[in-house]
This record gives C-alpha cells, sequence and structure tokens, in this order.
C-alpha cells in the first residue's frame, strides 16, 4: 500500500462497528447509574441554609453531565451503526465488480469481446 493509498477490509469495518456499538452500549450503563448517584448526591439540599441556592445551581449543572453523556452514547452508536453500513455497501460493490469481471472474463474467453 503506498501512502496515499486506503485499504479498506470489511471484516475490519465490522469488527469496529461492533466495537464502537459495544462501547455506546456499555456507556448507556453508565449513565443510567451516573443518573441515580446524581439524583442521590443532590436530594440532600433541603430547604434550610444555602440548600436551595445549591439545588438551583447542581440540578441544571447534573442535567447536563448527562445530556453529554448520552449524546455521546448516540455518537457511539452513530459511528458504529455508519461503519456497519459502510462495510456492507463495500461488500455489494466488491460483489458487483467482482460479477463484471467474471462477465468480461467469460465474453472474451467466448470471442464476444476482443483484447
Amino acid at each position: 500500500m503506498t501512502p496515499n493509498s486506503i485499504s479498506a477490509q470489511v471484516a475490519d469495518l465490522s469488527a469496529a462497528a461492533s466495537q464502537f456499538t459495544g462501547d455506546g452500549d456499555t456507556l448507556n450503563q453508565a449513565v443510567a447509574q451516573w443518573s441515580n448517584a446524581l439524583n442521590k448526591l443532590g436530594e440532600f439540599w433541603g430547604t434550610e441554609a444555602n440548600g436551595p441556592e445549591f439545588g438551583a445551581t447542581y440540578q441544571p449543572l447534573a442535567a447536563q453531565v448527562l445530556a453529554a453523556a448520552n449524546l455521546t452514547v448516540q455518537v457511539l452508536r452513530g459511528i458504529g451503526d455508519g461503519l456497519r453500513q459502510m462495510g456492507q455497501r463495500y461488500n455489494i460493490t466488491e460483489n458487483q465488480i467482482q460479477a463484471a469481471l467474471d462477465d468480461i472474463r467469460a465474453n472474451l474467453s467466448n470471442g464476444k469481446l476482443h483484447g
């Protein structure tokens, strides 16, 4: 392979797709745990002293953390799906090219095409 070329193996794309999807699933499970933990950490603020002020600051920040983590889950799963689709399309294209080459070879050997 030269520095200006690219080599794509369908099996490599499939393996990478599975890794991204699996990482997205793992992160999704962690986000569920984080959500519970963040909610429990924020339960104590109550109504006395600085509690309501803390709660007003804490709740939006916890929500932002969870939203960012959920977005990351979607991105990881999206990358996995995109790689999987790319591999399927490469496979279809390879099969079409092989069929065209086989047809050309058959026509050459039958004398239908002249080299």
